[in-house]
């Protein structure tokens, strides 16, 4: 016979993880897109800035020295970037945590779901959904380990968890009122 109450808190676990860790995921991902469009934008600028200058004052414009030295600034800031985004792999990075974020929210929104059924469908439907849930869940914690999460990230996802959740940190015993550390000294929600 199950345990409800056991495997309502496994679920809550499993819940409270998923969400975490798709808010350290989806902070970088939004860190990356930034770092992207600015690689974007300074592509597309040098070219239409020269391009937009010759074509509107020709080539004698007085200013056209000016316009190509600015240029030439904004490329070398431009090759800069673009060496950087392909040494450090902004892409691949970029779409790991994308999908890290979809398949974690995924979980967390089945956890939900799941503990929300306990007494009301047959335990044998019920242990086919766990075990479905636990071997996603599962399978993502170890593609999530591979991405290098940091003690900050942690301590990020611990905050952001106890506050959508309401629950206290596991270290201080408080539960957050705000997402924003401020003073707080906790190794548990705060430090980051």
């Amino acid at each position: 016979m199950m345990d409800e109450e056991k495997t309502r808190a496994e679920l809550a676990h499993i819940e409270f993880i998923a969400y975490g860790t798709s808010r350290i995921f989806d902070r970088r991902m939004r860190s990356l897109d930034w770092k992207r469009k600015v690689v974007t934008f300074l592509g597309a600028f040098v070219p239409l800035m020269i391009g937009g200058a010759v074509l509107s004052f020709g080539l004698d414009a007085p200013f056209l020295p000016f316009c190509i030295a600015v240029a030439g600034g904004a490329s070398i800031v431009q090759l800069a970037f673009s060496l950087w985004s392909l040494v450090s792999g902004w892409d691949r990075s970029y779409s790991d945590c994308m999908a890290s974020v979809k398949e974690n929210t995924a979980i967390y929104n089945l956890a939900s779901s799941i503990s929300k059924k306990i007494g009301k469908l047959n335990e044998e439907k019920l242990y086919i959904l766990i075990d479905d849930l636990t071997e996603k869940y599962e399978r993502r914690e170890q593609e999530d380990l591979a991405l290098c999460v940091n003690d900050k990230e942690l301590r990020y996802a611990n905050r952001v968890s106890c506050f959508y959740f309401k629950k206290k940190c596991y270290v201080c015993n408080t539960i957050p009122l705000t997402l924003k550390p401020r003073k707080c000294t906790c190794d548990g929600c705060g430090k980051f």
